[in-house]
């Protein structure tokens, strides 16, 4: 017999019926109706009295499943308070959950779990195919890609078998929203001002952390979600900012919090994981050349580099990859590509897409560029194309950081490439964060498409030994999140 008290799952609802009848055929045969209860509250939308017919004909002799109207539109806000507490009396705990919602076998008990693993988790919401932070893919390969239920799915199943049971976040996601009962009596559930939606949860989250309780994700529940669907409201874009505003004011601490989580709060495999799990299409690269300038500041040497780049690499990987090339302006110019065999892109690019591989360019490699390559790359190839030089003190201080920079690259690159006509002796660099030495893969020369087919079939089949894979790349990403961290921090107090 359970020590824990039950669930009460209940379920607002306001309009679109075909995903409401989708949600409540998916509680049917997910929850265990001997321990928990589910409380269907109809908010009188414009379709109340069809969505009540259908609902009453959909729940008709089922033990387990109750039904309620209000008596007029209450808004989000108002109806999960009037049911958790007016109609449900029970010592239960209480699940919101959006009626846009698919669930999936087992999710209750796996979300009561993780609150009762800790008397301090006061909150715990579901992993899901589109709930912002609790999202999985977290990061999407292709970022205009759908979030469909079949590929959460797939990654799900993949991913969550090496995460712990539970991550604490900063707030959790209003659309699968599970509290302790004796919260809600000690400090109510939403506050009015947040009516009719937006922001509610966000506040209640925050509310009860300073009474020193957790908002939770349980990644081992599992929650589909259609997203935008289950609350409608007129002026809804200028409700949202009213109340981010509200947010703001109440808890000046709350946007940054998030950020944090965003960037430092995620492991990696949450991170990389629609490139860690083999997908359709072809598989994604980016080259790294930023940096050749201050290696090879004359052009004439440095245009002879790029040429021997593109021929021995970049056109091998042009075939097999889509690519993203970046490069200085001059840089990419000389390369030659035609922009519509790849993206070239001269800024700084986007921190937060991923690829499967990335090329980096170890000459002239500096630390920032390596902080970027570990959010960016899920495998690195090191590439060099100087001949290996001995120390020359006379320069040694003013090359330092890329000296230090170029033995970090090896340190975590899956594979390393000799463009010049030297040879390093890897066996006496540093070793790799695995513990091992990166494949020392041979210059391509005229065979440079056989070395990208090697890279390109390891990134198609995936990891043969995922747990070995993944250990070694939360290490890496470990030790840049932590220099990540420091510059951060030396930005800011620049800053003030």
């Amino acid at each position: 017999m359970s020590s824990t008290p039950g669930v009460t799952v209940v379920v607002p609802i306001y309009g679109d019926l075909e995903s409401l009848l989708e949600c409540v055929r998916s509680l049917k045969s997910t929850v265990d109706f001997s321990r928990h209860h589910v409380l269907l509250v109809n908010d009188v939308g414009p379709d109340a009295d069809v969505i009540e017919e259908a609902m009453l004909r959909e729940i008709e002799g089922l033990d387990g499943f109750e039904y309620h109207r209000n008596p007029h539109n209450l808004g989000f806000v108002g109806t999960c308070n009037r049911a958790a507490l007016e109609l449900d009396q029970s010592d239960r705990d209480i699940l919101l959950l959006n009626s846009d919602t698919v669930a999936t076998d087992g999710f209750v008990d796996a979300m009561e779990a993780v609150l009762y693993a800790d008397e301090r988790h006061g909150v715990v919401t579901a992993r899901s195919n589109s709930a912002t932070i609790a999202s999985i893919p977290y990061r999407l390969a292709d970022p205009a890609s759908a979030r469909t239920f079949e590929r959460t799915q797939a990654v799900y199943d993949t991913i969550t078998p090496f995460l712990p049971a539970s991550t604490v976040v900063p707030v959790a996601m209003g659309f699968c929203f599970l509290t302790r009962r004796e919260l809600i009596r000690k400090y109510g559930l939403f506050a009015q001002e947040f009516a009719p939606g937006y922001g509610e949860e966000n506040d209640y989250c925050l509310r009860i952390n300073k009474a020193g309780y957790l908002s939770v994700m349980a990644n081992t529940a599992l929650v589909f979600h259609e997203g935008s669907k289950s609350f409608v409201s007129v002026g809804r874009n200028e409700i949202r900012d009213a109340h981010e505003k509200l947010l703001d004011s109440k808890y000046p601490y709350y946007r940054r919090a998030v950020r944090y989580y965003n960037y430092f709060g995620v492991r990696a495999a949450e991170w990389f994981a629609d490139v860690i799990v083999p997908r359709d299409g072809r598989p994604k690269a980016e080259i790294e050349l930023r940096g050749l300038s201050d290696a090879l500041p004359q052009a004439g040497q440095r245009f002879e580099a790029l040429a021997r780049i593109r021929t021995q690499l970049l056109e091998p990987l042009l075939e097999r990859f889509d690519v993203q090339i970046v490069a200085d302006p001059d840089d990419a110019v000389a390369l030659g590509v035609d922009p519509s065999r790849a993206r070239i892109v001269n800024a700084t690019p986007d921190p937060v897409e991923i690829f499967d591989v990335g090329v980096v360019i170890a000459d002239g490699v500096h630390g920032q560029r390596l902080v970027e390559a570990n959010r960016r790359h899920l495998r690195t190839v090191g590439v060099s194309v100087l001949d290996p030089a001995p120390i020359a003190w006379s320069r040694e201080v003013g090359a330092g950081e890329s000296r230090v920079a170029a033995d970090e690259l090896h340190a975590f690159a899956d594979w390393w490439i000799e463009l010049g006509g030297g040879r390093r002796d890897l066996s006496r660099e540093r070793p790799s964060l695995s513990g091992a030495v990166p494949e020392l893969l041979p210059g391509p020369g005229s065979d440079g498409g056989a070395v990208v087919d090697e890279i390109e079939s390891v990134v198609r089949a995936g990891a043969p030994d995922l747990a070995a894979f993944l250990e070694r790349l939360e290490r890496r990403w470990a030790h840049f999140t932590a220099v990540e961290l420091y510059l951060d921090r030396q930005r800011r107090t620049a800053s003030q």
